[in-house]
């Protein structure tokens, strides 16, 4: 099990800080994806934010500045 990885059922979500691999954004743009449906069912509004920008992050790094924007505007929906 990676470092980042949680036992699922645990109810803990991952450290999205430890996924990041800034030499490949793109790798780490898939992985905070596939964390995105445990988010969601967490109901961690503050969780799920913070996720959502490391993807617009992500996406920007890899010059997809439309995605990122897209993807921020989430993060201004999901916010109460």
């Amino acid at each position: 099990m990676g470092e980042a990885e949680v036992p699922k059922g645990t109810g803990k979500l991952p450290d999205f800080d430890k996924l990041w691999d800034y030499a490949h954004p793109e790798i780490s743009e898939q992985r905070f994806r596939e964390l995105l449906p445990r988010a969601l069912d967490s109901l961690d509004l503050s969780y799920l934010a913070q996720l959502l920008t490391q993807i617009a992050r992500a996406e920007g790094l890899q010059r997809k500045f439309e995605d990122a924007h897209k993807t921020l505007d989430r993060v201004d929906k999901a916010l109460p």
